[in-house]
């Protein structure tokens, strides 16, 4: 499929399942900040004006999850009557992590750290955007923070945290030529001159984007008849891990069927992904293919991968087996390897909010904060490599 359009779309973090996920990784944070080798899964649904949240983890009494949960739907922006941090009921689940220690003292354990549940995982990369991201998505990226950003200036209140945006791209030779429409679901559909301001804004920000072109036939349009109503809980109930295509590559790519959010970094299907997506961008960056996929395969009480895998969709300037060679001795894809390159035990990387920042607008691609597995720092590397 050569020529086609693609829709991709973004949520603000009030969307109920964003929401979910923010509280979610804040606790992540929180447990890291106290421990950088604590274990932590945590789950939240939200619906009406009440919280459930699941947590096993590491014993740790000093992580208050009720106060770190209001502090989130406080920070996305809720606030009486459409959703009162204050008086939200918040429903907890704890239980302990029975897990093994690292016992590091020979430099060697960390690495051998088997993966703990079995999990594909998949990477892309590709050229149409300058952070190697499909087009749509990041649109739609770009577009939903700057929603995010006018809904809490207190003029704009009548936007809220809730909102969705929707880019559809138009591809020529897998390229993308034009901007064939955004949908945006934000605020209150009654009010016509916000919606009319809204629509100048976001056609302005599209414009200035570069991301794809746009010309007089782009067409941007602000709760359409017929949409379905955003605003929050009380509409719409959310629940961790249920935005896994927005996380990723706006269904461009495939992507692994595990949640990402609320899970420490010892657990592959959330760093496996990172971890295949930094494959992508590198042989990306490195002109060994202007297009890739990376698959990667885990199996339970292994540490090395059962399988890894490039598709480079024809652009490869190697076949794909000799690329996959390159990679697999420049990179090492045991989980432990995995947390030490990106140094996710280490407190500049577990600062305290580094996963609740995660949580929306992407795990992957551009951020305004570094995230190590966007770095391009093989790259250099695996172009020097005989292919």
């Amino acid at each position: 499929m050569r020529d086609f359009v693609f829709t991709s779309s973004s949520v603000l973090p009030g969307h109920p399942d964003k929401l979910c996920d923010r509280i979610s990784d804040a606790i992540v944070d929180a447990y890291l900040a106290s421990d950088p080798h604590a274990r932590v899964a945590a789950e939240c649904a939200i619906a009406s004006d009440v919280v459930f949240l699941v947590c096993h983890a590491s014993p740790n009494s000093a992580v208050d999850h009720s106060t770190i949960a209001r502090n989130v739907i406080r920070e996305v922006g809720y606030r009486a009557p459409e959703l009162d941090p204050d008086r939200v009921a918040i429903m907890i689940n704890l239980a302990a992590i029975d897990a093994r220690t690292i016992d590091d003292e020979d430099g060697g354990a960390l690495l051998r750290l088997p993966a703990s549940n079995s999990a594909t995982l998949f990477g892309y990369a590709c050229r149409q955007t300058a952070d190697l991201m499909p087009a749509p998505i990041r649109l739609a990226h770009r577009l939903a923070q700057n929603l995010w950003a006018e809904s809490l200036k207190e003029e704009n209140d009548w936007l809220g945290p809730d909102g969705q945006v929707q880019a559809s791209v138009e591809y020529r030779d897998r390229k993308p030529a034009r901007l064939v429409r955004l949908t945006v679901l934000a605020g209150d559909p009654s009010n016509s001159d916000g919606a009319a301001w809204l629509g100048e804004q976001l056609a302005a920000v599209a414009r200035d984007a570069e991301i794809v072109p746009v010309d007089e036939t782009s067409a941007v349009e602000v709760n359409p008849p017929g949409a379905v109503l955003l605003g929050g809980p009380r509409r719409h109930p959310g629940l961790t891990g249920r935005k896994i295509s927005i996380d990723t590559y706006g269904d461009f790519a495939r992507q692994g069927s595990s949640a990402l959010s609320g899970k420490d970094p010892h657990r592959i299907d959330r760093i496996g992904a990172y971890a295949a997506r930094y494959a992508a961008k590198n042989i990306v960056a490195a002109q060994l293919a202007a297009e890739c996929e990376v698959q990667l395969s885990y199996a339970v009480g292994r540490s090395d991968p059962v399988s890894v895998a490039i598709d480079t969709r024809g652009t490869g300037v190697a076949p794909e087996h000799v690329i996959v060679n390159v990679l697999r001795e420049s990179f090492d894809l045991r989980p432990g390897a995995i947390i030490d390159r990106f140094g996710l035990h280490d407190a500049s990387t577990c600062d305290g909010s580094f996963y609740r920042r995660l949580s929306a607008f992407g795990q992957v691609g551009e951020r305004s904060f570094e995230i190590p597995w966007e770095k391009t720092d093989l790259a250099e590397v695996l172009a020097a490599a005989p292919v």
